[in-house]
């Protein structure tokens, strides 16, 4: 392992496991005008950048580990309602 077996380091108050999400939102981080978003609603198949990061991180385990998310938090899922694929 790279860094020998050792955990890897808190980094501006995140863990590893953090900044894997928190990348992971970054990457879909868009501002969108309302004339802009409806157009991209009625024509584009995908959804919108904040249902793509949203929607997916709350069926992942390890994000409710990482962030110590809980029920009546804004991204809680009840474990019997998030997707399992495999």
């Amino acid at each position: 392992a790279s860094l020998n077996s050792q955990e890897a380091p808190v980094i501006d108050g995140f863990s590893a496991n953090q900044r894997v999400f928190i990348g992971f939102a970054q990457v879909w981080a868009n501002k969108y005008r309302d004339e802009a978003l409806r157009n991209m609603i009625s024509t584009d198949p995908h959804s919108p950048s904040i249902f793509r990061a949203n929607g997916s991180v709350r069926n992942v385990p390890e994000f409710y580990e990482a962030f110590d998310v809980q029920e009546g938090d804004a991204l809680y899922l009840a474990p019997e309602a998030r997707v399992k694929i495999w």
